[in-house]
């Protein structure tokens, strides 16, 4: 019974496969030694929020490979931080962001020395595999109106021996790092309107030569995925949507939606798949592979695609998803799904013996967030005399809990304990005056951030939760 409900659910969120705070050190390969992947993992200091402890952790060693104390992390950056062999760069936020008199700051640290690289009024980065250079993209003073992408030399002590104002692309497109390739020749800029991007420029480190990609002519939409290696990228046509009742209504239309695969160098493009109004979810495994929701099944499972069929599959990645729905989520599921954020959820919420059954009262959805009360009864809606508890899932790349205005998270209170699958779990205990709220437990997993709340709970109570959720929710 509930596993018919992933026939609609699945096609129509996003899934990343790379796990939370892993900086992958090169692009999936379909051949050679694959490098070392590292997490990065934030701790801050009760007594001083503007500190922090630095983790980074070899998964693939299992080891640690650093710790340093790091103040002035810029945490709400979306890309604050990666880990390559050991070393640690990391964006700090220096001075107040309230006036003129603050400033991004780039820095490497490695055992325990730090070193700046970089400063700007604002700042994103991409360091090859490789480490030879690190990407940057910038404002340029005097007005900080105007975007450049620039590239220090790491091997040359840190300069930066390359800068691109990019003159020639319209104003309207915003700049964005997009990736290196795994033999870090090549980086990849975009230049987007909204969520598509409208033109890819490669910018080659051997020749500092810079290839422009016009991308409305195949009319390359949101929900696509480059391979830098090869100049390729897979996406689809599926509109993108601001609101839960416009995809509701894309979903019930049954309109065609394509797949496509098309070649950047050759300007070729092929048909790979068609849908009834589901997204594919599209996803580079290798050089060879792509993977996408299959739509001649329910919907609920992936299926490979091979550019050479005579090179062997490689393993499907199972996807985040409640195996069974909990009583009462049937109708819910399909405005949580259609935030676009994975569900992770128990089989049941376990109450005492005659109180009612456990609804949710999901009042903020949108691309990339979900948060809801959990009533006692369907009729509660969000009443605080009636609830049970909380939880919230949002998109998130920062590494670290960020929480929302509703369901803020505290960085001081935060105590760190170990969840099911050894996930790294964040508990903040309950507070009581005239009323109770609620103990909270929240956790990253796959570029998500989850949360459950139970009023007036314990540490053990929100654990216990969370470990149900995860249990039957992540393979």
């Amino acid at each position: 019974m509930k596993k018919d409900y992933k026939q609609y659910f699945i096609a129509l969120f996003v899934a990343l496969f790379a796990v939370v705070g892993i900086s992958s050190i090169g692009f999936a390969q379909s051949e050679g030694v694959q490098p070392d992947q590292f997490a990065v993992v934030f701790e801050a200091y009760p007594e001083d929020e503007s500190k922090f402890d630095v983790q980074v952790y070899n998964v693939t060693k299992n080891e640690e490979a650093l710790r340093v104390t790091v103040e002035d992390v810029n945490v709400n950056h979306y890309h604050n931080s990666e880990a390559h062999n050991g070393n640690l760069y990391i964006l700090k936020e220096i001075g107040d962001t309230s006036t003129d008199d603050w400033m991004y700051e780039l820095w490497v640290y490695s055992a325990e020395r730090g070193r700046l690289l970089f400063s700007s009024k604002g700042m994103d980065f991409r360091v090859a595999p490789d480490e030879s250079y690190i990407a940057l993209s910038y404002p340029l003073p005097p007005d900080y109106f105007y975007g450049a992408v620039g590239f220090l030399d790491l091997a040359g002590g840190g300069e930066l021996v390359q800068e691109f104002p990019y003159e020639s692309i319209p104003d309207e497109l915003s700049i964005g790092l997009e990736e290196w390739s795994d033999d870090s020749s090549g980086m990849w800029v975009k230049f987007a309107a909204g969520p598509s991007p409208q033109i890819y420029s490669k910018v080659d480190t051997a020749s500092w030569q810079t290839t422009e990609f016009d991308l409305l002519d195949p009319g390359v939409g949101h929900e696509n995925d480059l391979n830098p290696n090869i100049s390729q990228i897979v996406f689809s046509d599926l509109p993108a949507f601001f609101d839960a009742m416009s995809a509701q209504l894309f979903l019930e239309s049954g309109n065609p939606v394509t797949l496509f695969l098309y070649d950047l160098d050759k300007a070729e493009i092929q048909v790979i798949a068609e849908s009834a109004a589901s997204a594919f979810a599209p996803k580079w495994l290798n050089n060879n592979t792509i993977e996408f929701v299959d739509p001649a099944s329910d919907f609920s499972e992936r299926t490979i695609y091979l550019l050479d069929p005579s090179v062997a599959q490689v393993g499907e990645p199972a996807e985040v998803f409640p195996m069974s729905i909990p009583d009462g989520f049937e109708m819910p599921m399909q405005t949580l799904v259609l935030s676009y954020v994975p569900p992770i959820l128990p089989v049941e919420f376990f109450v005492e013996e005659g109180l009612p059954a456990i609804y949710p009262y999901i009042y903020s959805s949108d691309n990339g967030l979900y948060e809801a009360t959990l009533d006692y009864g369907p009729d509660c809606m969000g009443a605080g005399a009636c609830a049970y508890g909380s939880m919230m899932a949002r998109a998130n790349d920062f590494g670290v809990p960020q929480g929302t205005e509703n369901n803020p998270y505290d960085f001081g209170a935060a105590r760190q304990v170990i969840l099911a699958k050894g996930i790294q779990g964040y508990f903040i205990e309950s507070q009581c005056g005239a009323n109770c709220s609620d103990a909270l437990i929240f956790w990253l997993y796959e570029g998500y951030e989850y949360m459950f709340g139970a009023k007036a709970g314990s540490q053990e109570d929100v654990i216990a939760l969370a470990n149900a959720a995860i249990a039957n929710s992540i393979p």
